[in-house]
Parts: C-alpha cells; structure tokens; sequence
C-alpha cells in the first residue's frame, strides 16, 4: 500500500511539472507574437489616451499625402508583420468594392438527346436491335457578370458589416442531327437517328417518337443579395480569419428548350415539336462561414473562402408543349398543343468555395486602403429545376374506327446548378 501511494505522489509531480512547463512555453510564446506587433502608434488608441498619442499629419485640416506612410519602406520583403487593417488613421470606416465576374453555368443532369443506330442482333439476323451510340449534353459557355459591395468598419469592437449584390446570366445553345430518313422506324443496319427524352411521348411515330434534328437552348438567370456581418482575428503575425455570417436573399430561374424535327425525304413536309421548360425560384435563409487569409508580406497575401447557406422558398415549374406538321405545300399547322404548371416549396442547400491573390496598398498617411483580388469561385446550388419526362409511349386500336396513344410512366427529374470562375475584385476603404 505504501509504494502504490508513493508512486501515485511521483506521477502527480511529474505531471504539475509538465503543466507548469507548458504554461511556461506558451508565456514565452506569447511575448515572442507581441514583439511583432506593430509601433502602438500605429494602432488606434482608445479616446480618453488620444492625448497620449503622436500628432499626425492626417488628423490634421489638411492632408498632405505625403510619402511617410504608416508601412514601412521595406514592406514588401519577406518579413511577416500584423498590418493595420481595420485601425486607418483618421478614416471615415467605409469601404466599397467592384467585382467582374466571368463565369460559367451548368446544370446537371440534362443531356437533351441521345443518338441511335439500328444494328442486327447477330452477324447475318434480320433482327435489329437500337445500340446507343452517343449521349448529348449541353456543353459550357462563359459571360461576363458584376458583383456590388458596400459597408462600413467598426473601431470598437473591429466588427464590419457590408452589403453586396452579385448578378449573372449565362446561355448555353447546342445541336445535333443525322441523315433525314423518313416518318417510318429505320428498318436497315447502320442507319442512325435521334430520340430525346423531354418530348411528350404520346405524340410518337410508330411506337415511339424519333427525330433527324434536334436543338437545345439553356438560359440561368441568377440574382444574390447578402446582408453580412464579420470579424478578423489574427492567430499569428502572418495569418488572420474572418468568420462571418449573413442574411441571404436570391431570385432565379432557368429556361431549357427544346426543337425537334422528323423531316420527309425529298419533301418538305415534316414533323416540327417545340418545348420549353421555365423553372423560377426564390429562396431566403442564412449563411455562414469564414474567410482565411496568409499574408506573404505585408501588401501580398493568399486569400480563401468557404461558407454554406440553406434557403427556404418557392419553385414554380412550367412547361408549354406543341408540335406542328407541315404539309407538301410548306404550311405549318398546329398537330397538339398542351401546358402544365407546378408550385412547391423546398429548403435550398448552398455551398460557395473561393481562392485567389491579394495584393492591398495603404496610402495617404494610412487614410486611405486600395485591394486588388484576382481569384477563382465556385456555387452550388442543389436539387433545382425540377421536370418531368413521359416514358413508355404506346400505341393502341380502340374499335375499327380509331386507336389511343399515350404513355405508360413518367419521372421527375431535377439537377444541381453550378456557376462560377474567374473573379477580379477591386476594393477602396476610407
């Protein structure tokens, strides 16, 4: 009993001694960080000591810009220091910056045709099968868009809170066709044709709906509102984080149309279907997240993003259907002609990912802060644009007199829309 005690005496020592080492370790730390911080009379002071504070030449009536700045000469050498960000002398706590965007936009799950060839089951079998050749999706295009931002820093507590507007509006168009072959299901080995999914299969030729040409046209539209308050907090002399949260507000919505044709050979007759989906949204919900960023030297940095939103708000999905024929004459006349309307609300998720290069420039007797951010984002917005596809078409004599066509099934389909890329953002505090 007495050595079990005795040793039990021996570890709590040894683990006080350990503890008080650590404390001791992180106190020598502690004073090794505060030896970088900048001269005191580059921080502001609280008001009841400003009397204790240096005159400076801005504080004055008139300021002359002169080239004493509160950075060093050397600023941009590899020497970490913590910049004054948020603690300009004498400014007013505003700041506004300009975003050009050229993004892309992409919707997933959206390939409007698919290319098929008739082939026979077996080497010499007058059995044909459909073989899949080819799946077509819409590809990507780029357009410029514009980001606004405006707010103002606090010099109590170093909060800031800004307001920032983002808008962009990508189209994408795309085509595919093959020989024109008929009105009739190709009946000989190699011949290719088109089939889509989107196209009301109750309107088919024999059995199912088949097509020389078909054309797709994608449009988003998108507008994001954020009411956002944030803090930076230094965690070394080269690194500082921003945790923010926000309020978010946005409106969109996506347009997917579709054009058919089933042509006749040596005529111009023919089949002619247009589609068009029209998906508008609207959603409100909170973001949160933070923004990192490493400072190289004192006016270049790394600077990254990452934050997540769920917005709550309505869908209203629409689709308006019709398909012409042409006579031998070149005379269009409407064959079948149907719309559809659907409302629902939802939780929309929300993620936004970004990276890129500061470069920042203080000026003025520090009054005054220019930054420039060249960078790279990326959104996702998930479980959009919800369609429906008819499947299974059939074809079926009633009486001697007429015959019924339809389809069996249908499914709902939705996707996740992606938008994002270069971003070049111009930022001015006073």
């Amino acid at each position: 009993m007495r050595i079990r005690n005795l040793c039990l005496i021996i570890v709590c020592f040894l683990s006080w001694e350990l503890i008080a080492e650590s404390e001791n370790s992180y106190i020598v730390s502690y004073y090794q960080y505060v030896d970088t911080l900048p001269p005191k009379d580059l921080v502001h002071q609280p008001k009841e000591n400003s009397h204790d504070e240096p005159s400076h030449s801005c504080c004055e009536e008139e300021c002359c810009c002169s080239e004493s700045e509160c950075l060093p000469q050397e600023s941009c050498d590899l020497a970490c220091y913590t910049p004054s960000f948020h603690n300009l002398i004498c400014d007013i706590g505003i700041f506004m910056h300009l975003d050009f965007l050229y993004w892309y936009a992409k919707e997933t799950d959206l390939s409007y045709a698919i290319r098929v060839k008739a082939q026979p089951q077996t080497l010499g079998s007058d059995l044909l099968l459909f073989g899949i050749k080819r799946v077509e999706n819409l590809g990507t295009s780029w357009d410029p868009g514009v980001r606004l931002g405006i707010g103002c820093s606090s010099r109590v507590a170093d909060f800031d809170l800004g307001f920032k507007w983002t808008w962009m509006k990508n189209t994408r168009c795309d085509k595919t066709s093959v020989q024109p072959f008929g009105s009739a299901i190709p009946n000989e080995a190699g011949v290719p044709f088109l089939i889509t999914p989107w196209i009301n299969q109750s309107f088919q030729r024999d059995s199912f709906a088949l097509y020389d040409c078909i054309k797709a046209r994608w449009q988003l539209r998108y507008n994001q509102f954020d009411l956002e308050l944030g803090r930076k907090y230094w965690t070394g002399p080269c690194f500082v984080i921003r945790p923010f949260i926000a309020i978010r507000g946005a409106f969109w919505d996506t347009k997917f149309d579709l054009e058919t044709t089933l042509s006749e050979k040596g005529t111009v007759s023919g089949t002619f279907g247009k589609d068009k989906f029209d998906n508008d949204a609207w959603g409100v919900g909170f973001d949160a997240g933070f923004e990192p960023t490493w400072y190289l030297c004192s006016c270049l940095a790394l600077y990254g993003q990452f934050d997540g939103a769920l917005l709550w708000g309505r869908h209203k999905d629409k689709k308006r259907e019709k398909i012409f024929m042409s006579t031998s004459e070149g005379v269009l006349q409407i064959d079948y002609n149907n719309q559809f309307e659907e409302k629902s609300s939802q939780m929309t998720p929300q993620i936004d990912l970004g990276i890129g290069i500061r470069w920042e420039y203080t000026f003025c007797d520090c009054r005054y802060r220019s930054t420039l951010d060249v960078g790279w984002e990326h959104h996702i917005l998930f479980d959009q644009s919800h369609r429906i596809k008819s499947l299974d078409g059939f074809q079926e004599s009633i009486d001697s007199t007429g015959s019924i066509s339809g389809f069996r099934s249908y499914v709902e389909t939705n996707g996740n829309i992606a938008l994002g890329g270069l971003i070049i953002r111009g930022r001015f505090d006073f």
